[in-house]
């Protein structure tokens, strides 16, 4: 040893913290063989201290190159703070990283853990400022992603239910995981436990999972009620992904919300037979996705489920799904076609809205709740239009024989020019058709509870204006006299509209009427003998000139926010 050197040998049973107080900023430490045990992190506060050694007739411990091990060299008990290697190989066999084991190492930049370590201590890596890699086990993949995301107390527990690192034991790292064979970008980016910065090497790098157990690349959730487990998450970088059929000799039947932004460039996906339910919102903005393959035992698919998918070109719904969650296909521009299977026997609201590319709905003749009739989805009976694709193009008559039309049947219909109503109708679950190329709606005159003049759509009694259509090719309106009420939404979006005379006879404006309703400053003058006006109803009408109605009106909060024009009174 260099003379410099302050060799210290202890010759108790038991070193305590008082005796190591005691010691004054030793650089070399020497364990005689009557030293059996310690506190862990003993070391931590001797930033010197360059070699740890102990006898060799010591039963308890051992040394190898200045680190400090337990005697079966199956624990990594300390490496000296200051001990000038800049890399360091764990020796194999070593399962145990103890407390503190590498706190506060002044030089060290790159670690390499064996395959054995199954344990990693109490901040044991903590404050390596200096520290830029640790290479180590693909099996402690998840443990190290819950410590950094900061999701368990003092230790966390594994997949396994066994306990695998210990808080704060990567405190201050911000450097890189590097997973032998292959690599692993964490969805965590911070956490409370101390790793506030983390970033994987050669993250473009091509994965090969086909080397391990496909189940360490998910996240499991268990349902003891169906004995079964459900997907709450993925890792992987793969960007075809097939899910894992069971999980610790349990079945798997259930995926939940398992992308995240990090991993939702995937381009196909196989599910295997025994799956029941995709959740809600499980494959949402997954934009890339192009193929899926569904089993024949899927029963049910949840809201959201597909929302955004906007890659995806065609989808195999199988025999065996009963359900369909509101919005599951949102935003599915890609889709073309759709086919219901037979066994189909609920479909929630929205389902495929903003799916501008469906111009057919095709439905299992043998269905017992559901037919479709030139593209158009009807419920068995023939009595409900429920579903008119948003691709479908040109004017459509409603079949006669449909006694209602279901909440947004037609809305999002962009070519859409025309609408028929027959005489049979007797209820429209809501009228906002929200459609662009829309120039006219008519009725049947012997319709008994609509009516239209000039392809405006009102009530029979001539009482209430239901809609007008937003591609109507007139500059000019006047609202027939007796009409008293305007519904919800009637004039949204109508942009060619300029002129609009409102009848005296007119008593109640709804919600949102005139929004957007001119994209010029030749907004309509708006002439009446109102009521009331409601909250609201000219709140985003900024290029409106006058409102002319009666001093007996009453105007409801924030009727006229934002309104520049004038009010005129004319009694």
């Amino acid at each position: 040893m260099k003379k410099n050197k302050k060799i210290i040998k202890t010759h108790t049973k038991v070193l305590s913290p008082e005796e190591i107080d005691r010691i004054l900023t030793p650089i070399g430490f020497t364990l005689d063989e009557n030293c059996t045990s310690f506190t862990p992190g003993e070391f931590k506060d001797f930033t010197e201290i360059v070699e740890i050694n102990v006898d060799k007739k010591n039963p308890v411990f051992c040394s190898v190159d200045g680190v400090l091990f337990d005697k079966a060299m199956t624990r990594l008990i300390a490496y000296p703070i200051n001990k000038d290697k800049t890399d360091y190989i764990i020796p194999e066999g070593i399962q145990y990283i103890g407390d503190y084991a590498f706190f506060n190492c002044k030089h060290l930049e790159n670690i390499v853990l064996p395959d054995s370590v199954s344990f990693i201590g109490e901040s044991a890596f903590a404050r390596c400022e200096r520290l830029k890699t640790i290479t180590l086990s693909f099996k402690l993949r998840y443990d190290i992603e819950y410590v950094i995301r900061g999701e368990t107390g003092l230790q966390t527990i594994s997949n396994s239910g066994n306990p695998k690192i210990g808080s704060m034991a990567f405190e201050e790292f911000e450097g890189q995981f590097v997973y032998k064979g292959e690599f692993f970008i964490s969805r965590a980016s911070y956490d409370r436990n101390g790793c506030n910065k983390l970033s994987i090497r050669n993250e473009d790098k091509l994965w090969k999972e086909n080397y391990m157990n496909i189940e360490d690349l998910f996240e499991f959730k268990f349902d003891k009620r169906k004995k079964s487990w459900s997907v709450t998450g993925y890792c992987g970088k793969n960007k075809d992904v097939v899910f894992p059929a069971a999980h610790k000799g349990k079945p798997v039947k259930a995926i939940g919300v398992c992308f995240s932004e990090n991993n939702k460039k995937i381009k196909r996906i196989t599910i295997p037979e025994g799956y029941t339910s995709i959740g809600d919102a499980a494959f949402e903005n997954c934009t890339e996705l192009m193929k899926i393959k569904l089993p024949e035992s899927l029963i049910s698919i949840g809201d959201t489920a597909f929302y955004r998918c906007t890659g995806l070109k065609n989808i195999e719904l199988p025999k065996s799904l009963t359900s369909i969650g509101e919005l599951a296909f949102y935003g599915c521009t890609g889709l073309t076609v759709i086919k219901l299977p037979e066994s189909l026997t609920s479909i929630g609201r929205n389902v495929f809205y903003d799916c501008t590319g469906i111009t057919n709905i095709i439905v299992d003749e043998n269905n017992s709740a559901f037919r479709s009739v030139d593209g158009v989805l009807f419920d068995k009976a023939m009595t409900t239009l429920l579903l008119f694709p948003e691709g479908k193009k040109g004017k459509y008559s409603v079949p006669d024989g449909i006694i209602k039309i279901g909440a947004d049947a037609f809305i999002g219909c962009r070519e859409l020019t025309g609408i028929f109503f027959p005489q049979s109708l007797l209820y429209i679950e809501s009228y906002d058709f929200n459609n662009e190329q829309l120039t006219d709606i008519t009725v049947s005159e012997l319709n008994t509870e609509y009516s239209s003049i000039d392809g405006v759509l009102f009530n029979k009694k001539m009482t209430e204006l239901m809609e007008y259509p937003r591609n109507r090719d007139k500059t000019y309106y006047t609202i027939p006299d007796g009409i008293k009420h305007i519904k919800k939404n009637a004039f949204y979006g109508c942009k060619r509209l300029v002129n609009l005379v409102l009848p005296e006879s007119l008593e109640i404006i709804g919600d949102f009427e005139f929004a957007e309703s001119v994209e010029d400053d030749d907004y309509p003058e708006i002439l009446a003998f109102l009521k009331a006006v409601k909250e609201g109803v000219f709140e985003k009408c900024t290029n409106l000139k006058t409102v002319t109605l009666s001093r007996k009106t009453k105007i409801g909060y924030k009727a006229f926010e934002r309104f520049k024009g004038k009010l005129v009174y004319r009694n």
